[in-house]
């Protein structure tokens, strides 16, 4: 079984925070459906720690990117858009763990929406970077292979 960590908005202590909480059990009932074995932090870790104080965010972050590093892919659900610890996890996937390359190059399947489907769907990298400029800079800092795959800057 593929171990999969989920990215997905969380936004602890706002008014988001319940919808994210909803839509992070169906990004894990989607990943079971690809026969994935789905890990998010974000879903964990808040019971213990509290996402509102600062000190406490870093510390839960790190923990789940302690785990993440050992699993097989990242995929990020896109649906209700993106948050700093999505476009962080973004980062260090690259910058600290050096997955993307070796990952990405052979499954560009780790961006998913829902839209209105049941089941997610898988987004064309291309697309994803022409629609979310934060993503596709990071890209371009640690991977310019992947920024080439990807036609990042081309028309």
């Amino acid at each position: 079984m593929k171990t999969v960590v989920v990215e997905s908005p969380f936004e602890g202590g706002t008014p988001r925070e319940v919808d994210n909480v909803v839509y992070l059990r169906r990004c894990l009932a989607d990943c079971f459906r690809r026969g994935e074995a789905p890990f998010a932090s974000h879903g964990l870790y808040p019971g213990v720690l509290d996402d509102t104080v600062p000190d406490e965010r870093t510390l839960g972050i790190r923990a789940g990117w302690a785990i993440a590093h050992q699993l097989d892919a990242w995929a990020w659900y896109l649906d209700r858009g993106l948050t700093r610890g999505m476009i962080a996890g973004f980062q260090f996937s690259f910058e600290v763990l050096h997955l993307m390359d070796a990952h990405l190059l052979n499954d560009t399947r780790l961006f998913r929406r829902f839209g209105d489907a049941n089941e997610a769907q898988d987004c064309d990298p291309v697309l994803v970077m022409r629609e979310h400029p934060v993503l596709a800079q990071v890209v371009v800092m640690w991977s310019p292979s992947l920024a080439n795959l990807w036609k990042i800057g081309q028309p």
